[in-house]
């Protein structure tokens, strides 16, 4: 079983893709979505409070609001907390990883793939590209968010520019180039390689 890192700025498109990749059957583990989850984990609550200060607790639990108003004030911080964050989702990852052992192969969606640098345990990775001013179109018509807030957003990520030197295959999600094809064209080859990787472990 090959794994496969998704990943691509805010707005890009890289959610899209991903569940196109679902809809061919292949499993999606979207880390952003476990990393969320992992907020109601004592552990996490607890260096959450340590690093940022009790003030971001509020009734439902740790105050999203709040937490992005700190790290906005205080951007060094956002390191420390993605690298306690990451290497739990990972760890979430392999778990996951142990029950589609017959499968070809799996997905790792993650919007910091590169940066947190776990791309290194992934067999190949594969980015969603676009223009950074449509993708700010779209983050303001789809998401209804403000320029300051993508900007903000975007300061985080690496520019597409970085990310392109480490990928295995690009998909240029621009309006330009139809993005069905260019996935199924990737599904295809990584099948291939799967086929490959059986014909070698068979000798």
């Amino acid at each position: 079983m090959l794994k496969i890192g998704l990943t691509g700025g805010i707005g890009s498109g890289k959610s899209t893709v991903a569940e196109i990749f679902k809809v061919l059957g292949v499993p999606v583990f979207v880390a952003d979505e476990v990393a969320k989850s992992l907020l109601n984990d004592a552990e996490v609550i607890d260096f959450y409070c340590k690093t940022l200060g009790n003030e971001i607790i509020g009734p439902q639990g740790i105050d999203k609001k709040k937490t992005a108003a700190i790290l906005f004030q205080q951007p060094r911080l956002v390191e420390k907390i993605n690298a306690f964050i990451h290497p739990l989702v990972d760890q979430r990852f392999d778990v996951w990883c142990d029950q589609y052992t017959t499968v070809p192969y799996v997905i790792k969606e993650s919007a910091i793939l590169f940066e947190t640098g776990l791309y290194k345990k992934l067999d190949f990775t594969l980015l969603v590209t676009a223009p950074v001013d449509l993708r700010i179109d779209r983050l303001r018509t789809a998401r209804h968010m403000d320029i300051a807030e993508i900007n903000k957003r975007m300061q985080h990520q690496w520019p597409d520019e970085e990310k392109i030197k480490l990928a295995s295959w690009i998909i240029y999600n621009d309006n330009q180039h139809a993005v069905l094809p260019q996935v199924l064209d990737i599904h295809q080859q990584i099948l291939s390689l799967t086929e490959k990787q059986k014909m070698g472990t068979k000798q």
